[in-house]
């Protein structure tokens, strides 16, 4: 990941209904080595690019690979649906734009969400 990179947020937490892609961040800095005894680790900075105006669902990304006709190009082979907790992944291109879509786009930082 480098400064610059544009990253989905993606909340992990317990239980179905919060695993789900809640925006866009950008990283701030890169990698770097976590500092004192009880760092484990590393970190990259980040910095908020936007909310977006409807979460997008893990499940729903699940029925996005589904097969029947209707699936997203690069879906099925996307990581978070063999690895939903791992914490950095590749998002191909057209999955990107698809959830982008889903989540009606993003409201930026200092906009009003009911502003398009």
């Amino acid at each position: 990941m480098r400064v610059g990179d544009r990253c989905l947020f993606y909340h992990s937490g317990a239980g179905a209904a919060s695993r789900r892609v809640v925006g866009v961040v950008e990283v701030a800095r890169e990698w770097y080595e976590g500092e004192g005894e009880a760092a484990s680790g590393g970190a990259v900075d980040v910095r908020a690019v936007g909310e977006f105006r409807r979460p997008v669902a893990l499940g729903e990304i699940k029925k996005a690979a589904g097969g029947g006709g209707g699936e997203v190009e690069g879906m099925r082979e996307f990581a978070l649906l063999r690895q939903p907790r791992l914490s950095v992944m590749p998002v191909p291109a057209k999955v990107w734009d698809w959830i982008c879509e889903m989540g009606g786009g993003f409201v930026q930082d200092g906009e009003d969400e009911d502003d398009s």
